[in-house]
């Protein structure tokens, strides 16, 4: 799921689903398809619940994980979770971080475990979704 934070579809939104479902797909995953919603919390909360309740097992959602007003996915996401996996959360920061990325210091991403879903939320730049 990409959360993008514009009015209607970009052409990035593409590219960005594109390189997760490439990344995805080289390390063995089946990537179903992506969704892409606007940074809104009930939309953005219906899409997880959805994802949750059809049986999908992973989710990764890739924006709205800094601090504007805006970025309330880490928000929306707590609320879904049944257990947060505070370890995994710090190593993705992690990575970010000693990859270079400077802005992976602020990112409030979450991972947990919904139900039977992995959910994993991951900022936005090129960079972090790589090394993530």
């Amino acid at each position: 799921m990409l959360v993008a934070d514009r009015h209607g579809h970009e052409p990035e939104d593409d590219a960005t689903g594109a390189l997760v479902t490439e990344l995805l797909t080289e390390t063995g995953f089946v990537v179903d398809g992506t969704v892409t919603v606007p940074s809104d919390a009930a939309v953005v909360r219906n899409a997880l619940n959805t994802a949750v309740i059809g049986g999908v097992d992973l989710v990764v959602t890739i924006g709205g994980t800094g601090v504007s007003p805006r970025d309330v996915v880490p928000d929306v996401t707590a609320e879904v979770l049944d257990r947060e996996l505070p370890g995994v959360t710090e190593a993705l920061r992690w990575s970010g971080m000693t990859a270079g990325v400077t802005e992976a210091v602020v990112s409030r991403g979450l991972c947990g475990v919904s139900g039977s879903t992995l959910v994993v939320n991951i900022a936005g730049s090129r960079a972090a979704i790589r090394r993530c």
